[in-house]
């Protein structure tokens, strides 16, 4: 039974991956039919669900055993919201008459709403750690973090791309729920079946002050950076789901090849830092011309969304995904030994979701102002072509959104300029134009999602 279980627990590792950064998503729609102040809930979800996460990861050691009861929980809150959503509706509605109105309510509910689910999801990638660490002795939590996080990329994009288009909120929901519970009644299976409960463990490694220092700061730096690409991703794309999923994707891939790449190299934490530093290099260089890129093959895609998607994702990993490999091998490095993998990746995971708190605070309510996303003015012909260069040291805002395309415009694709907030004035032939956009205020949308350090 060796051999299937080291062939079964990386799959149901998997899973639950896929499963787990879902309950972010889900949940703000859900809480957002409920509530309906979405910029609260989206502020209460951002700060929630990464402090949840790192509680979770930090008393998951203590839990061990109960992996597949944990699984299990995960799926059955996400049930029983659905079952209770109109209960729960009546029950504040009546109780809390001033919820509708309130701020502070509206983010009381949805912190009490969260907390449980989120701290049960930070639960997971320690103990499966330690599960790993019974059939493996090397690599073991740079394993389990990069699928953890592949798997988490490919919930992004199959939300967004397939479910909530094919099935809706609910069904999704319920759908991603049973998948949880099955990988509980797997766990038990297995458990029954092969020795890879792990023994509890006298001796564990103390890291350096200065390394968890390091360590935090450097996951202050991922979520600022992550808030930062996903408001250039919607300048230029347009502020659509589509858009952030993408750019969920492109991060939680990039941490899961950083997982992998520091396992498999041995990479130090300062290599870590160094290629984060030389990806962030590459994206000021290469962002004109992804923007012209863009603004060339618009025209030609525009009416075959699958393209249009495709090209989408290619430039925003070309821009995003060296920096978020370096970002994701920061804790794997910390980890290429380990004496009770559980509680010591626990630890390093706790430091970084607070850390993303603190970052994603920073950048939401602080630093965006000082950020300066106005576009320059730019010419575009009749086709869509971008004319004239961007101004130096200037973030290009919605260039590739505002570009007018000949036909259609597909479901969930980038509409003309007016759709963005921006003015066109055409000359006097009808055939060029320039766009200015105003200046938005920052979304409070972010990519807090589990374990995205």
């Amino acid at each position: 039974m060796t051999t299937t279980s080291k062939r079964l627990l990386p799959v149901l590792l998997l899973v639950s991956g896929f499963c787990g950064i879902s309950y972010e998503i889900l949940y703000t729609k859900l809480l957002g039919n409920m509530l309906g102040n979405q910029f609260t809930i989206s502020a209460a979800v951002l700060l929630t669900f990464p402090g949840g996460i790192g509680l979770g990861t930090l008393y998951a050691h203590r839990f061990v055993r109960l992996l597949w009861l944990i699984e299990a929980g995960i799926g059955m809150y996400a049930v029983f919201i659905l079952l209770s959503y109109g209960w729960i509706d009546r029950l504040l509605y009546s109780g809390v008459p001033w919820l509708g109105v309130s701020m502070v309510a509206c983010a009381v509910v949805s912190v009490v709403l969260l907390a449980i689910p989120a701290f049960l999801v930070g639960c997971s990638v320690p103990l499966f750690a330690a599960y790993l660490s019974t059939l493996r002795s090397t690599h073991v939590f740079a394993i389990t973090y990069g699928i953890y996080n592949f798997g988490a990329a490919l919930t992004a994009l199959t939300l967004e791309f397939v479910l909530l288009r094919v099935v809706g909120l609910s069904t999704a929901t319920l759908l991603l729920a049973w998948l949880n519970v099955a990988v509980a009644l797997a766990l038990v299976l297995l458990v029954r079946s092969a020795p890879i409960l792990p023994e509890p463990q006298q001796a564990r490694l103390s890291f350096k002050a200065r390394d968890l220092s390091a360590l935090f700061l450097a996951s202050v730096a991922s979520a600022i950076f992550q808030l930062m690409m996903i408001k250039v991703a919607e300048f230029i794309f347009g502020p659509y789901n589509e858009t952030f999923a993408l750019v969920l994707a492109t991060v939680l891939l990039g941490i899961a090849a950083g997982a992998m790449l520091a396992g498999a190299l041995r990479l130090s934490f300062e290599s870590a830092l160094i290629i984060t530093l030389v990806g962030l290099a590459l994206l000021l260089a290469l962002l004109p011309s992804a923007v012209s890129l863009y603004a060339l093959m618009y025209p030609n895609v525009v009416n075959t969304y699958p393209l249009l998607v495709l090209l989408k994702l290619g430039l925003i990993l070309a821009l995003m995904g060296v920096p978020a490999i370096g970002f994701g091998a920061t804790i794997p490095t910390l980890l290429h030994e380990h004496q009770d993998v559980a509680r010591e990746s626990g630890q390093l995971l706790f430091v970084s979701s607070m850390a993303n708190v603190l970052g994603f605070c920073l950048m939401a309510f602080l630093l965006h102002r000082f950020f300066d996303y106005a576009l320059p003015p730019c010419r575009v012909d009749g086709a869509g072509r971008h004319r004239r260069s961007l101004l130096p040291g200037a973030i290009p805002a919605r260039a590739g959104g505002g570009l007018p395309g000949r036909g259609r415009v597909p479901r969930g694709s980038t509409p003309g300029p007016r759709a963005h907030g921006c003015s066109k004035s055409l000359d006097a032939d009808g055939t060029t134009g320039r766009i200015a956009s105003r200046r938005p205020r920052f979304s409070q949308r972010g990519v807090a999602c589990p374990y995205s350090r």
